[in-house]
């Protein structure tokens, strides 16, 4: 006689599962999205072009005025140090000559030995010094000379300014002629390809300083 037999699961079998994924398809960027994207993109980044332009003109504007600062105080220490000009040439007073007659003179300035004893440089090869080219088209822009050490109203119709200095007196001689040094203070204009500008103003009493914009 056949027995019947039930069948019987085995203690701690696994039971397996079976995850069935579904794919769902998904939608990319309209048109009108991504046109706003990349607008936000351009506009962002026009931005941060324009406001890096603008910092590396304001940085190489400002290096400049510190430049024709520095030169001004070189030729003081030249002239009050008696630097010789030669082997037996040590009474010359140094000076620095701006021009802003011409559109090229507005691109350099020299620092000058005054070897005829005027004040003023004079186009003679022998007294030029050291010839600074200023670049990136930057200018000088304008040249003013005060009656006053401070405030008053200047006079900005002048061409050239040369400051010279001789010792043994730390003061500076500011000229707009061979005659006329009685200036008190002389404020160089210097300006950008872009507008930024920069002041350095030289007082007679010898300061030296470079004024930012407020």
């Amino acid at each position: 006689m056949l027995k019947s037999f039930k069948k019987k699961s085995l203690p701690n079998s696994p039971t397996l599962h079976v995850t069935r994924y579904t794919l769902h398809s998904s939608r990319g960027f309209s048109l009108i999205e991504l046109a706003v994207t990349i607008t936000i993109f351009v506009v962002l980044t026009t931005a941060v072009l324009i406001k890096n332009s603008r910092f590396q003109s304001d940085l190489i504007i400002t290096n400049l005025a510190y430049e024709i600062a520095l030169t001004i105080r070189q030729a003081q220490t030249y002239g009050i140090n008696v630097k010789a000009y030669d082997s037996t040439s040590f009474n010359y007073a140094y000076g620095v000559h701006f021009d802003v007659g011409t559109s090229a003179a507005k691109e350099k300035f020299q620092l000058f030995v005054d070897l005829d004893d005027s004040n003023v440089y004079t186009e003679d090869p022998l007294e030029e010094v050291s010839a600074f080219q200023l670049k990136a088209k930057n200018v000088i822009s304008d040249l003013c000379v005060y009656q006053v050490s401070s405030g008053g109203v200047g006079d900005c119709t002048i061409d050239f300014v040369d400051i010279t200095f001789k010792r043994p007196e730390p003061e500076a001689l500011i000229c707009i002629g061979t005659d006329s040094c009685e200036a008190k203070r002389a404020v160089i204009e210097v300006t950008s390809p872009k507008g930024v500008k920069r002041t350095v103003e030289v007082k007679s009493t010898g300061q030296i300083s470079v004024l930012m914009p407020n």
